[in-house]
């Protein structure tokens, strides 16, 4: 991949449905924005988008990725932004996955990842709370740079984050057999008591034993998980 196209806003509902205005380019594109009035997130959940967090959204062209599957690409983009914010800001301890597209720091999310495909075009995007003070009552498990490094995230860093996830992504191969090894050192899940949500509104509780060769939840006796809501962890 090599994204050049960059769109800078202030404040925009939702850098994703921007995203989606542009598909009939079928062009790589980047847009960053300060602030979301709409921001959201899986099943459409409002995603909490003040100023003072970084929000951006990837639209890839898939016609010229044809060998290269989408989930390939998606967590190529979930471990460049994972290795970005550590090496940005030398964390001390490592960030792990909360499989599919969490991006925690302990046991509090720092980063959320959500992906959308439209017939050839996929719209990844991503919110990573930089200098977020409060949060709504409703996400009490979230966590901020800010509070993690007990100081103030300057504009240069901001920048300098979003330029280290670039170059990762449109820089460094794609390979399938590094993300799993990535993806399955990360996993916040494994070996929690998990409760997932199916896609067909039912529910299903397992110990969480490791992710699979096709990025798939394995849970134990062999349950496999390929599309769901990780509604409860538990600690």
């Amino acid at each position: 991949m090599r994204i050049k196209n960059i769109l800078f806003f202030d404040k925009v509902e939702s850098t994703q449905l921007l995203a989606k205005e542009f598909i009939f380019c079928k062009k790589d594109l980047l847009i960053v924005a300060n602030e979301q009035e709409k921001g959201y997130g899986r099943y459409q959940r409002f995603w909490y988008s003040p100023i003072g967090g970084l929000y951006f959204s990837f639209l890839l062209n898939l016609e010229k990725e044809e060998i290269i599957s989408p989930f390939d690409i998606i967590f190529h983009i979930v471990k460049s932004v994972t290795i970005s914010c550590e090496e940005v800001f030398i964390l001390k301890e490592k960030l792990q996955i909360k499989w599919p597209n969490d991006i925690y720091y302990q046991d509090r999310k720092l980063c959320g990842i959500l992906a959308e495909k439209f017939n050839s075009s996929l719209i990844c995007g991503c919110g990573i709370n930089l200098n977020n003070n409060e949060f709504p009552q409703e996400i009490n498990n979230a966590i901020s740079l800010k509070e993690i490094l007990k100081r103030e995230i300057n504009s240069y860093e901001k920048f300098l984050l979003l330029e280290n996830i670039l170059q990762k992504i449109n820089y460094q191969e794609i390979r399938k057999e590094d993300l799993l090894i990535f993806l399955k050192e990360r996993n916040y899940l494994k070996n929690k008591k998990v409760k997932i949500l199916l896609s067909y509104k039912k529910e299903i509780t397992g110990i969480c034993v490791d992710i699979d060769e096709d990025y798939s939840l394995l849970l134990e006796k062999g349950i496999k998980i390929f599309s769901g809501e990780v509604e409860k962890v538990y600690l």
